[in-house]
């Protein structure tokens, strides 16, 4: 079973990264390109919700990535004057930096107390 949930993460995170990128710089219309790495943050916690958060370093691999592109988005939106913004999405990867260092120190308490961060986080981005 365990098997399975980490190749479901893989497929899941490998065809959003797909949806993502097949947007290039722009998004559909209306929706703002920051959005998706937002949906990405949503699918991956709400899965590991659903798996009980047994994804180990795929999963941690997979957060560290969208830390990564969370961060770009966050910087572009701060030069380009949307301050509520880049700070909501700073916020968002300050917390999933902190549920992936809690999947790599094997804290459960930290990892859970994270996973519930993100998940209420991810709410106050603007736009998505």
């Amino acid at each position: 079973m365990r098997g399975a949930g980490l190749i479901a993460t893989v497929v899941i995170t490998a065809g959003l990264w797909l949806f993502a990128r097949g947007h290039g710089p722009t998004a559909p219309a209306g929706v703002p390109v920051y959005c998706a790495d937002v949906t990405r943050v949503v699918v991956v916690a709400t899965d590991a919700r659903q798996t009980g958060g047994n994804g180990g370093l795929a999963e941690a691999s997979s957060l560290a990535s969208i830390v990564a592109r969370l961060r770009v988005d966050a910087e572009a939106l701060s030069k380009a004057g949307q301050a509520q913004t880049s700070s909501a999405l700073r916020a968002l990867a300050g917390d999933v930096d902190q549920w992936r260092t809690a999947i790599l120190s094997n804290d459960a308490v930290a990892e859970t107390i994270a996973l519930d961060r993100v998940l209420s986080v991810e709410t106050t981005v603007p736009g998505c």
